[in-house]
């Protein structure tokens, strides 16, 4: 982050944990949004770092389980990705926001311009862990630049460069 290696200090007050969540919008019962990954810190603290991947599209009428699960497991995939541009949901597109919260609780988005930045995903690796919950992804991402910006409007950014993460996506459609 900015020039150094980005190391969180874990102690006996700190626990850090991982989840995925899921955010959109619903319009008679067709569901346009994105599927967030995150780890970050429990108690005790504030950092954290989300991987938003967007937009994904379903119909809750007529999708059953099966689609649902077959739609998931095609929609990240290999290649080049671009930035989010635009806090906006829309069908069909392809984009990543990567948010990024500091020790002292600063919050910071890749939303905004990103000339020449992307992100490339080199793996994607369909799981499950046999208790019957929906499966994941284990997805490998490589980035080579990224600006994030303050979210207070403050002009304050960092940047992420020379980015490797494997993360793991859970599939929140039809939850």
């Amino acid at each position: 982050m900015n020039g150094s290696s980005l190391n969180w200090q874990v102690n006996s007050t700190t626990s850090y944990g991982i989840g995925t969540s899921s955010e959109g919008s619903n319009d008679q019962g067709i569901y346009t949004g994105g599927i967030s990954t995150s780890i970050g810190s429990a108690n005790g603290g504030s950092q954290n770092f989300w991987v938003t991947f967007r937009t994904y599209q379903v119909n809750y009428g007529t999708d059953n389980d099966a689609d649902l699960a077959a739609y998931f497991n095609s929609f990240v995939t290999t290649g080049t990705w671009n930035f989010l541009t635009v806090d906006e949901f829309t069908a069909g597109t392809k984009t990543i926001n990567i948010e990024y919260t500091d020790s002292s609780g600063n919050d910071y988005s890749s939303i905004g311009p990103q000339t020449g930045n992307s992100i490339t995903i080199s793996s994607v690796t369909s799981t499950t862990d046999g208790s019957g919950l929906p499966g994941s992804q284990k997805i490998k991402l490589a980035i080579k630049s990224c600006i994030l910006y303050a979210t207070d409007g403050s002009g304050k950014t960092a940047t992420l460069t020379n980015v490797d993460a494997t993360v793991r996506l859970d599939n929140m459609l039809g939850q």
